[in-house]
């Protein structure tokens, strides 16, 4: 049984990708995701962090939830995912 039958998970490497997945979805009133999970490390140029603040910048992308997937246990780490805004 699935939770959410009518979602199926995207996946995206890079900002630029996310970022115009996300414009053309807004623009066109289509949905957006549910739920975002995001890396701080990325294979781009554009860092996790830099991803978090743009889209929490954003006032169509607001209220997504964002979880992010770290094994970081530095304090200074957390402490800057937690000013960025992110939920878990």
């Amino acid at each position: 049984m699935q939770c959410f039958p009518q979602t199926e998970p995207i996946w995206m490497a890079h900002f630029t990708q996310l970022q115009a997945y996300l414009e053309k979805n807004l623009a066109h009133n289509l949905v957006l995701p549910l739920l975002i999970l995001l890396e701080p490390t990325l294979p781009s140029r554009a860092d996790g962090l830099a991803v978090l603040q743009f889209l929490k910048s954003q006032a169509g992308y607001t209220r997504i939830p964002i979880i992010l997937l770290s094994h970081s246990q530095h304090q200074q780490d957390i402490s800057d995912w937690c000013q960025a805004g992110i939920n878990s």
